[in-house]
């Protein structure tokens, strides 16, 4: 599942827990692109046994520096369950393989 960058949705606990009481286990995609979540709201998800998916890009820093260094940090901090991308459609693996990214920490 994933959210809005800038704003979570009314409720994100409840909904969560609903899923959770209907046998599901969230996995919460790029979490770290997730402007208004800082590490209270990363440790509440994680103590509700919510799975964290970083986006492959997001580390190589195609989302910016800032958003870079949070996925190191949350990386370090053993966040992380998954690995993944955002790509839909092909165009985007294309630009993401010529676009200059960082790979630094």
């Amino acid at each position: 599942m994933e959210t809005s960058y800038f704003n979570p949705p009314m409720g994100l606990r409840n909904i969560l827990l609903r899923i959770k009481a209907k046998g599901y286990f969230p996995i919460l995609a790029h979490p770290e692109r997730y402007v208004y979540m800082g590490k209270d709201g990363y440790l509440q998800l994680k103590t509700m046994d919510v799975k964290f998916q970083f986006n492959l890009f997001s580390l190589m820093g195609m989302y910016g520096k800032e958003v870079q260094q949070k996925t190191h940090r949350l990386q370090k901090s053993g966040m992380y369950e998954y690995t993944g991308t955002d790509i839909h459609r092909l165009e985007t693996l294309k630009t993401a393989l010529q676009t200059k990214v960082s790979a630094g920490k």
